[in-house]
């Protein structure tokens, strides 16, 4: 009897594990443009007689009765989704989102149901974060100010904003944080303090840009958006994220290049100056050393040369 239920035990955990398993939540991130592989796999071998790809707002792609159902897609996906294999070939069931823009970033889920047993329901098998990036090139000239645009998906609510630049380290500081109502400038970059503040303080439509004060040569890199918002239909649901990517150039010179322009300038007349003032005094000096001609050293000499005199 224990023996037996030891291997109920053991089985009850087992089976918990796999549902764990099934419910975690992969994180997928692509760039806008590209095509998203959504990952979602059923038991192997099992006959899949129901698919479901969805969202709180319907259906991504829907699959039943051995065919797609694009009637009861989302107008959105309507020919944008497709199998990765169609034979869904050892219970892959991962589908292929094609052209994704930033709408289409969000959580999906994946409902499997496996054989045709009447009582059966559709299982949970995978969840995807669905991430879309948006790099965007901003140009701007040195002493202006640098707008960097980070909108949040649909318009939701936002309750965290991090802008961040790739060459600086997480502990070094953010470029801009925003948490909790209040933005956080205790924990933001030194080199920032005081030149970043949002665009709309209200952030009015999930606004989430911020404007970079009185940009420099240093400013220029690349800016990471990061949201984290809720849906204003379930304050409890839905949180997601949404990455922009600015691309940031400043042109021309700040005071110290010009600065040392000028330094450029000036060592470069000083040396023509001492270059020239060497020239004519060494001219000066040549001179002085240069014997005089004399009247009576050209006679000497025309007497010393009476052929010269005769043939004049």
């Amino acid at each position: 009897m224990f023996t037996l239920t030891s291997e109920l035990l053991l089985t009850l955990f087992a089976s918990s594990w796999i549902f764990v398993l099934c419910q975690e939540t992969q994180e997928v991130t692509v760039k806008a443009g590209e095509d998203a592989t959504l990952p979602c796999r059923g038991h192997r071998g099992a006959e899949i007689t129901f698919i479901a790809w969805k969202t709180d707002d319907g259906y991504l792609f829907l699959f039943r009765d051995n065919r797609s159902r694009e009637d009861d897609q989302l107008p959105s996906f309507c020919g944008r989704v497709e199998l990765k294999d169609p034979k869904m070939k050892d219970g892959d069931v991962s589908v292929i989102l094609k052209n994704v823009t930033i709408n289409d970033t969000g959580t999906y889920e994946c409902w499997i149901k496996e054989g045709n047993l009447l009582n059966s329901e559709p299982e949970l098998f995978s969840t995807i974060k669905l991430t879309v990036t948006e790099t965007q090139e901003v140009t701007v000239k040195v002493g202006e100010d640098a707008t960097l645009q980070c909108q949040s998906h649909g318009g939701a609510d936002i309750s965290l904003i991090e802008w961040s630049r790739t060459d600086l380290k997480p502990d070094d500081g953010f470029v801009f944080l925003f948490s909790n109502d209040r933005s956080y400038e205790e924990i933001q970059h030194p080199y920032f303090y005081g030149r970043v503040e949002l665009q709309d303080p209200e952030m009015k439509n999930g606004d989430a840009s911020v404007i970079l004060k009185n940009v420099n040569i240093k400013d220029t890199g690349t800016y990471e958006c990061l949201i984290v918002g809720k849906n204003s239909r379930d304050r409890k649901r839905d949180v997601f994220e949404y990455i922009s990517i600015i691309e940031l150039t400043v042109t021309g010179h700040t005071a110290g290049h010009i600065w040392e322009g000028y330094v450029g300038v000036v060592c470069f007349l000083s040396l023509l100056l001492v270059a020239v003032g060497g020239f004519m005094v060494n001219q000066m000096i040549q001179r002085r050393h240069r014997p005089e001609t004399t009247p009576d050293s050209e006679s000497a000499e025309d007497a010393l040369n009476p052929s010269s005199s005769s043939s004049v």
